[in-house]
């Protein structure tokens, strides 16, 4: 069918007008997915040739609201939450208010924390330059996707899909009493938190050379890795679409649904997405400790810091690789756990004696190091202040329990095995629901081949072993250097009399008048190995030895982190951890083991024997402290 000669001559007038007047379809779509009222807000900037038809509405849940995008635009849009009205007519909300006492935001900013979309409508060579920041914090998820035109190398989905108030730093995180329970409703910046120039990037900061993305920035960075973490994260963080029919949609509380929806291009955008969301914790234990944490070991071991010695309450040292350790494991934790809850620690370090009068220069040789060990890595573009060197050794504070997920980390098993130059572990497990559900333990002095019968020591060409266990998928050992994982299991042996015995280095860690009565009455032959750490647990699941025998002094009280690790490691290779009353350990006490007397570790064949060994040796021990 032809089209009449008029008809024609006003469509090509239409044609002309938008060629010239840059009038088109372009487009804001804001969607609520959330299970709440979000109120946008609409800050045109001051150099921006046209408004947007509003600068403040409602969205109820599941409510969407298009606007038309004006030529050459520039502002920001974000989410207002927990937003009420007083009894004066006031309008005021608890996280993004813009301050105008109005629905409307009238030309007034979003005070922080708040999560910022941010649009250069039709800028250079042609371009929509777009972003979602976490610069000014972060209050509620939200995902910028371009739709229409979609054109350019880097015209892609960007924003922050993952909940952050639930796991925010306690330092950062904005509470509220319009939240349930009083919770977490923002997160803020740590520029906010903290006001320093080092963390604003300003003064002497104020340039990309010297502002580096800090501890706390990394933490959006690696929830949102498209978003802007700092003021200079623009590398990975701003987006460009050609200019055009290009609309955009602003989602506020998207679903990992909403990002693939956009194309298989795409859908890497947040392919971590899926995983930061999972709960799952069948993954590979050894992937959450990082290679950095096993140079600091190394390298601290070989001179033996003793200036950077410092003595706890219990009178154990602590040295700077322990803290340093610490604080890397925390921050790989951090940056790559599952987020499906708030971060919990149990550690065995904590910052009370470095923020002592004293302390400067210990405190001074832990920040550089762990800087240093930073940037030699180089996975991570961070920087630690001192505070946040302290503020990262306190985030073992935790005190675990039965419910949730807590990691248990000790940075440096058997400290004193460590300034001798011996056997040490760093050692890392995550209880879930009270449960160890996986563990690490990396032995830096600890040969790949078996230790035989060598006190202390170790044989065999290569050495550094890191042993890994995941609940139900059994246990593996490989070379810290990187070969390939081989699968373990603890020794065959049923006649004890053929079986040889691990016990502690420390004395105060063994009483040998019962383990050698234990061994007696068991028949062993064999002396026994004693060393340092949860290498003894490493050693038994690979089937160096039969026995680890564990009996402290009276009043000494056994720590979670000194046994999480090797436990797992054990019983995933087989073998049978228990109390000298044949209880399993019970992990959900907190941050001390709640056991009957000692701990004892053997194959399936032995324990029965091994048990009846222990509680006659204990009965004669405390019969002979007693006597009638």
């Amino acid at each position: 069918m032809s089209i009449p000669a008029h008809q024609s001559v006003v469509y090509l007038l239409l044609v002309f007008l938008v060629s010239v007047t840059g009038v088109r379809s372009k487009t804001f779509t804001v969607t609520n997915n959330c299970g709440y009222t979000v109120w946008p807000g609409i800050l045109s900037a001051g150099n921006s040739p046209a408004a947007l038809d509003s600068t403040g509405f409602a969205l109820a849940p599941g409510e969407s609201r298009t606007m038309p995008a004006p030529h050459g635009w520039s502002g920001r849009l974000w989410g207002r939450t927990f937003c009420s009205t007083d009894p004066a007519g006031r309008f005021a909300c608890a996280t993004g208010d813009c301050g105008s006492g109005r629905l409307d935001c009238a030309g007034n900013a979003a005070k922080p924390p708040a999560t910022l979309a941010e649009f250069t409508l039709d800028g250079s060579g042609g371009m929509d330059f777009y972003d979602v920041s976490l610069v000014d914090g972060y209050n509620l998820p939200m995902l910028v996707t371009p739709r229409g035109g979609v054109t350019g190398e880097n015209c892609a989905p960007t924003g922050c899909m993952v909940d952050l108030n639930g796991k925010c730093p306690a330092e950062l995180s904005v509470a509220s009493p319009a939240a349930a329970g009083g919770g977490g409703v923002a997160c803020k910046s740590a520029c906010e938190a903290f006001g320093s120039a080092q963390y604003c990037c300003s003064g002497e900061y104020g340039n990309p050379n010297t502002c580096r993305p800090s501890a706390y920035s990394q933490f959006f960075k690696n929830a949102c890795p498209r978003a802007y973490s700092y003021a200079y994260d623009d590398a990975t963080s701003t987006f460009t679409c050609a200019s055009g029919d290009t609309s955009y949609d602003i989602t506020f509380c998207p679903s990992t649904a909403s990002v693939k929806s956009v194309g298989s291009d795409h859908g890497m955008v947040y392919a971590g997405g899926a995983q930061l969301v999972s709960s799952s914790p069948r993954v590979a234990a050894k992937t959450w400790l990082p290679p950095g944490v096993i140079v600091v070991g190394v390298a601290v071991q070989k001179d033996i810091l003793q200036s950077g010695v410092q003595s706890k309450a219990d009178q154990s040292p602590v040295t700077v690789a322990d803290y340093g350790s610490q604080i890397l494991v925390s921050l790989v934790l951090k940056m790559e756990a599952p987020a499906s809850s708030s971060f919990s620690m149990v550690a065995e370090e904590d910052s009370e004696e470095l923020r002592k009068e004293g302390a400067e220069e210990i405190l001074e040789n832990i920040t550089e190091l762990v800087n240093e060990t930073i940037v030699d890595d180089g996975t991570y573009s961070i920087y630690f202040s001192k505070e946040g060197i302290l503020s990262a050794i306190d985030d073992g504070k935790s005190e675990g329990g039965p419910s949730g997920r807590h990691w248990v980390l000790d940075p440096i098993d058997g400290t004193k095995g460590f300034l001798r130059g011996d056997q040490y572990a760093i050692a890392l497990a995550l209880l879930d629901e009270g449960k160890v559900v996986l563990g690490v333990l990396a032995c830096p002095n600890l040969s790949l081949g078996s230790i035989g019968n060598l006190n202390g020591g170790s044989s065999g060409d290569q050495v550094g072993a890191l042993f890994s266990a995941t609940i139900g998928c059994g246990a593996e050992v490989e070379s810290l250097q990187g070969s390939p994982a081989q699968k373990i299991s603890v020794c065959s042996i049923d006649n004890p009399v053929e079986a040889s015995f691990f016990e502690s280095y420390e004395g105060a860690h063994s009483l040998r008048d019962l383990t050698g009565s234990i061994a007696e009455k068991l028949g062993v032959q064999a002396p026994p190995v004693r060393i340092d750490s949860q290498a003894k647990y490493g050693a038994l699941a690979r089937g160096d030895g039969a026995i680890y025998l564990r009996f402290p002094h009276k009043g000494y009280r056994e720590k979670i982190w000194d046994h999480a690790a090797g436990s797992i490691v054990v019983t995933e290779a087989g073998g049978l951890v228990t109390d000298a009353s044949g209880n399993d350990l019970d992990f959900s006490k907190g941050r001390f083991l709640d056991l009957d007397t000692g701990i004892i570790a053997t194959n399936k064949q032995l324990m029965p024997s091994l048990l009846k060994a222990v509680q006659d040796a204990i009965k004669e021990q405390n019969q002979a402290a007693s006597p009638l």
